[in-house]
């Protein structure tokens, strides 16, 4: 939330007068979402949480409970809205979508698998959660970059990224199956009686 928009906001026309300094750079990666994280993580980093009753930050957290239940439903509105307003017509950029498919979904699962195979034998729990890291690494990006986009880019950057997107969702359709099939191979599956 702080790189991408600051790389997004950067490449708008400078106002009269305005430098491309780094306070220039500095404001266009301050954005309520990283406010907002940056803020979490010192919350709970000065253990504030611990110090509350349970009931009461039980009580501080039931909004934001229900609106993270409601995040998947909304995340697949908007996936589907973004991804519709696609127009073929205009050419992607096919060698820089190509690129950007082998990176996200070759070379990162591909480090993340080398990796954990370098590391001693897992077992159990730890087994497990490398499991799930890998499995992260396997997968396309959500739609925080389409979003960033259309609130921070310029209309070529919004139109790049979800033509990113859509291809890289085909292409994980393909290469998830592999990448499980070579962990599968490996270190096996992690099942409910062996996690």
């Amino acid at each position: 939330w702080a790189s991408s928009v600051a790389i997004l906001r950067g490449g708008r026309p400078l106002a009269a007068g305005e430098s491309n300094g780094w306070r220039r750079k500095l404001r266009g990666a301050i954005n309520p979402p990283f406010v907002s994280n940056v803020a979490a993580i010192a919350l709970c980093l000065a253990r504030l949480p611990e110090r509350l009753p349970e009931e009461s930050l039980a009580a501080m957290l039931a909004p934001f409970r229900a609106l993270g239940d409601c995040t998947v439903p909304i995340v697949m509105l908007a996936l589907g809205g973004m991804l519709s307003s696609l127009d073929f017509a205009k050419r992607p950029a096919k060698r820089e979508i190509g690129v950007l498919i082998l990176i996200r979904l070759g070379l990162l699962p591909g480090l993340w698998f080398a990796g954990i195979h370098a590391l001693p034998a897992l077992q159990g729990a730890a087994l497990a959660m490398a499991f799930v890291l890998f499995v992260e690494s396997t997968m396309p990006s959500a739609t925080n970059m389409a979003v960033i986009a259309r609130h921070y880019g310029e209309a070529h950057a919004e139109d790049f990224i979800n033509h990113a997107m859509f291809f890289c969702y085909l292409a994980a359709l393909a290469t998830v199956p592999i990448w499980l099939t070579a962990w599968a191979m490996a270190f096996g599956l992690p099942t409910a009686a062996n996690p």
